[in-house]
C-alpha cells in the first residue's frame, strides 16, 4: 500500500463522521508513511478544506483509478438510501484492479455485494455486537465490533492521560448540522439555575437555527457555547455526562468512560441501539416512538439540575472497557495487510 485513498463525501444531510473518520485514519496512515487522498464530491471539498485538507490531497471520485495501481481504497459512503450506490461503485473500483476495503453500516444501510459482483477485499462494521444485526458479507475479509470503531487519536490521548472519574458539566452536541434544531429545544428546556452546561454548534448550523441557540445562551450563565470545534475529545474529558444525537460520539464518549444520553431520529438502527443501551453505555430515546423527543428533553432537564451527583455523572466503567480508542490503526493496519498479501 504506498497510497491510501479515503472515499468520502460530507453535507447538511450526511453529517460529518464520515469525515472525521477519514481524518482521523489519514492521521495514522501517514504515521505509517502512508500517503493519504480523499475522494469526495464538489460539495464536500470546501468543507475538508475549512477542516485543514489540503486542496492538493483532495480529488474527484472518478479520478481514483488514476491514482495508480498501487492505491488501495477505503469506502465510506454507506449512509440512508446510499446502500446501492456505494456497491456499484465498489464494483468499478475492484474490477479496475484495486484493493478496496468499504467501512460498513446495519442494516438497511449496511454493504451488500451485488448478485453477480466480486465484493470488497475487506469490510469492517464497527458497532458493538454487529453479527447480530447482519449477515457476514460476501467479502474477502470481514471484521466486527468496537475494536474497529474509527476515533480520533486525540480520544486516545486524552483517555491514556485520565483518571477513572467524571465531572459536573454536560456536553450536549448534536454533530455538524443538527437538522431538526435539537439543540435549540435543549436550551428552552434549562431554567436559568444548572449545571454547567457546554453546547457544541457544528459548522453545517443553518443560520436561524445558530441565531436560535446564541440568544438562549445568553440568558443562560451557566451555557458555554463552542463554535465547530475540530475534536471534542478535551470536552468530552471535562465532562460528567455526554448528550444529543446518537451519531459516533456515543463511541467517542464510551472510550472516555462517559455515560451518553442521546435522542435518535429515524426508524432504521433501533435494535442496534437498544442493545447498546442494554449494555450500559449510554441510554436512548427514539424521536419516531410517541413521547421520544419530550423524553429526552425532559431526561436532559432532570441531570442538569443542579443538586446531588446523579449516577449519571459517575465514571462509566462499562463504556471504557468497550471502546479503547485504538480502531483507525488497528482498520489502517488490517487493510495493509490485506493489500500485501
Amino acid at each position: 500500500m504506498e497510497a491510501l485513498v479515503l472515499r468520502i463525501d460530507v453535507g447538511p444531510r450526511i453529517g460529518l463522521g464520515h469525515m472525521r473518520r477519514a481524518t482521523a485514519l489519514a492521521e495514522e496512515a501517514r504515521s505509517l508513511g502512508l500517503a493519504t487522498l480523499f475522494a469526495c464530491s464538489a460539495q464536500a471539498r470546501p468543507i475538508l478544506e475549512r477542516e485543514g485538507v489540503s486542496p492538493d490531497a483532495l480529488i474527484e471520485p472518478d479520478a481514483i483509478e488514476a491514482a495508480g495501481p498501487r492505491a488501495t481504497v477505503l469506502v465510506d459512503t454507506l449512509w440512508s438510501g446510499n446502500g446501492a450506490a456505494t456497491a456499484l461503485e465498489v464494483e468499478r473500483l475492484v474490477a479496475a484492479g484495486l484493493t478496496v476495503a468499504v467501512l460498513d453500516s446495519l442494516p438497511r444501510d449496511h454493504y451488500e455485494v451485488p448478485p453477480a459482483g466480486r465484493g470488497a477485499d475487506l469490510v469492517v462494521t464497527p458497532y458493538l455486537a454487529a453479527e447480530r444485526f447482519r449477515s457476514a458479507p460476501r467479502a474477502g475479509r470481514w471484521l466486527t465490533g468496537p475494536a474497529f470503531c474509527v476515533l480520533d487519536p486525540a480520544f486516545a490521548r486524552a483517555r491514556a492521560g485520565m483518571g477513572r472519574r467524571a465531572g459536573d458539566r454536560i456536553l450536549f452536541s448534536c454533530g455538524g448540522s443538527d437538522p431538526e434544531g435539537t439543540t435549540a429545544a435543549f436550551l428552552d428546556r434549562l431554567g436559568r439555575d444548572t449545571r454547567p452546561v457546554d453546547v457544541v454548534i457544528g459548522p453545517l448550523f443553518a443560520g436561524p437555527l445558530r441565531a436560535r441557540i446564541e440568544a438562549a445562551a445568553a440568558t443562560r450563565p451557566a451555557v458555554t457555547l463552542h463554535h465547530a470545534p475540530t475534536t471534542l475529545a478535551s470536552l468530552m474529558a471535562g465532562a460528567g455526562l455526554v448528550a444529543g444525537r446518537a451519531g459516533l460520539q456515543r463511541y467517542e464518549a464510551a472510550a472516555l468512560g462517559r455515560t451518553g444520553v442521546y435522542l435518535h431520529h429515524g426508524d432504521s438502527f433501533h435494535g442496534y441501539f437498544e442493545a447498546f443501551a442494554s449494555s450500559g453505555l449510554a441510554r436512548i430515546h427514539f424521536a419516531a416512538r410517541p413521547g421520544g423527543v419530550e423524553g429526552f428533553l425532559d431526561d436532559l432537564a432532570r441531570i442538569a439540575r443542579p443538586g446531588a451527583h446523579l449516577p449519571e455523572l459517575a465514571f462509566n466503567e462499562a463504556a471504557f472497557a468497550a471502546v479503547d480508542g485504538g480502531g483507525a490503526r488497528r482498520l489502517i493496519e488490517a487493510f495493509w495487510a490485506v493489500s500485501r498479501s
